[in-house]
């Protein structure tokens, strides 16, 4: 399997647990991922990159988000323009996102970003 849809696999899978408060310490996450603590430390900084708001909270021994978020990665159209990308996003969430990478008119547009909740 190509290595950026594992990667996101991945992302989403910490994502699902974090948000089941189902985490545990560092070892016991990478232990139920099947992935070593560096890959895990890894890909956390990799989500903190996108904004994702992830602590770790010493006396539970959980990771959790700081703040309401979504982690959403998708494709759409090459009649899409970045307008219509903004609008598309808003339309989803009805929240504001902090990061948007979209790829160049009469492309096909790639949007990530992360919402936070107002």
């Amino acid at each position: 399997m190509n290595i950026m849809l594992k990667q996101i696999e991945l992302i989403q899978r910490i994502d699902q647990l974090i948000r089941l408060n189902a985490t545990g310490s560092p070892m016991e996450l990478a232990a139920k991922l099947k992935i070593s603590k560096t890959k895990l430390y890894r890909t956390l900084f990799i989500m903190k990159q996108l904004n994702a708001p992830v602590e770790f909270d010493t006396s539970s021994q959980q990771y959790y988000y700081a703040e309401s978020v979504k982690f959403t990665c998708g494709f759409y159209s090459n009649k899409s323009t970045v307008n219509q990308m903004y609008t598309i996003a808003e339309n989803i969430h009805k929240k504001t996102f902090n990061f948007f990478y979209p790829v160049p008119k009469n492309e096909t547009g790639v949007l990530y970003y992360c919402t936070r909740s107002t």
